[in-house]
Formats: C-alpha cells, sequence, structure tokens
C-alpha cells in the first residue's frame, strides 16, 4: 500500500466529513447539511467566477479595453469590437440606475440573445437534427430493400426509430382527432414514448446507485488509510 502524507490524510478526511454531512439528510434536513449545501454552492460559485474571468472577461472585454485606453495599437476591427462592448457593457449597468435611462439595457439583452440564438440554434439543428437523420439515411442506404431485409440488427433499429419518431409526432399533432390509423398511430407514439420515459428512469436511477456505490468505496478506503 502506498504511503500517504499527513496533507492527503487531512484532505481526504475533510472530504468524508462533508460525505456524511450529505448523507445525514436521510435522517432529516439539519445543520450539518446545512453547512456541506452551503460549502458547495459557495465553492462552485468562486470556481465559476474565477473561470469566467480568466477565460472570458479578462481575454475578450478587460485586456482589449486596457489596450485600447493605453493605445497599444489595436486593429481596426478590434477597436470596433471594443468599442461595442464598451457602450453595450454601460447600456447594461443603466439597469441598476432604473428611470428612462434603464431602457437603454434592452439593446443589450437584445444583442446577447440575438447572437446566442444565430449560434445555439444552427448547431442544435446540426446536432440533434441534421448528424441523427444522415445516420438513419445512410445505414438504410446500403440495403436494397431496407424495409424488408430486418436481418441487419442496425437496420431493425433504425427502422424502429423512425417509426418511433413519427408515431410519437403524431400523438402530440392535436390538429387531427385521433381516430382511425391516425388514432392507432398515435396510441403507438404513446407506447415508444413510455418506453423511452422508463428507459431513462431506469438509466438515471443506476448511474445514481453507480455514483452511491462510488460514495461508498470512497469511505471504505479512507477507514484503510486511518487504520
Amino acid at each position: 500500500m502506498p504511503e500517504t502524507s499527513l496533507v492527503q490524510v487531512i484532505w481526504t478526511t475533510l472530504a468524508v466529513f462533508f460525505t456524511l454531512c450529505i448523507f445525514s439528510f436521510l435522517y432529516k434536513d439539519n445543520p450539518l447539511y446545512k453547512i456541506a449545501e452551503h460549502v458547495v454552492v459557495g465553492v462552485s460559485n468562486g470556481y465559476w467566477m474565477i473561470l469566467l474571468f480568466r477565460d472570458t472577461f479578462k481575454p475578450l472585454w478587460l485586456d482589449p479595453t486596457v489596450a485600447l485606453v493605453t493605445g497599444a495599437g489595436l486593429s481596426t476591427e478590434l477597436t470596433i469590437f471594443v468599442i461595442s462592448n464598451l457602450i453595450l457593457s454601460i447600456f447594461m449597468l443603466f439597469r441598476l440606475v432604473g428611470g428612462n435611462l434603464a431602457v437603454l439595457s434592452r439593446w443589450s439583452m437584445a444583442v446577447v440573445l440575438g447572437v446566442s440564438a444565430g449560434v445555439l440554434i444552427p448547431l442544435s439543428v446540426q446536432t440533434y437534427m441534421y448528424e441523427q437523420l444522415k445516420g438513419n439515411v445512410l445505414v438504410f442506404g446500403a440495403f436494397p430493400f431496407p424495409f424488408v431485409s430486418v436481418s441487419s440488427q442496425a437496420a431493425f433499429n433504425n427502422l424502429l426509430i423512425i417509426v418511433g419518431s413519427l408515431s410519437g409526432l403524431a400523438y402530440f399533432f392535436f390538429s387531427k382527432e385521433h381516430k382511425g390509423f391516425f388514432g392507432g398511430t398515435a396510441k403507438l407514439g404513446i407506447w415508444f414514448l413510455m418506453i423511452g420515459f422508463g428507459a431513462t428512469f431506469g438509466y438515471t436511477v443506476m448511474g445514481r446507485l453507480s455514483l452511491l456505490i462510488g460514495r461508498i468505496e470512497f469511505l471504505r478506503d479512507w477507514l484503510g488509510m486511518i487504520f
């Protein structure tokens, strides 16, 4: 067994203490659980604040602004970018002042939301729609009679994906009454949805159990370290 230093023992013991504090919630809400909860929230906020300052605020706002003020020789594009950032940042702070000036903060919010939508919508369509559809079409395209030749497991799985997707969409189509063939398709969609929700729930439960097993093994290793 490798030799452990005193510092490692102290940090591991501290982690064990907070683990037991969280487990104490199984009995009831208590001050120890509150302490651990507040420490987690505080450490997480501090970590993300430092990360955002180092990776976003400083390189994209602070450093270019300092360079602009000190006349470090920025390019024309970067100068326009920095001045626009300064103006929109000042507009955002007007929300703290209130009054008529607070209306200007909407311009900053509009730019943030517009840029975010412009970046995220194409990315989501590319990732969650186009790539999924392209994957299915490529697999079916390899078979001369894709909907008949179900001997391949990949072709059968993709057939299930297509039937499940179309029947699920039929269930959420409320402009047409769910009767006849369309009603049967919608009921089939309910089956696919329930199976999907059940599989997701089972996956989540197994993931949480895996975390619990990891914590129990951590406590066992700590006991071996101490004794």
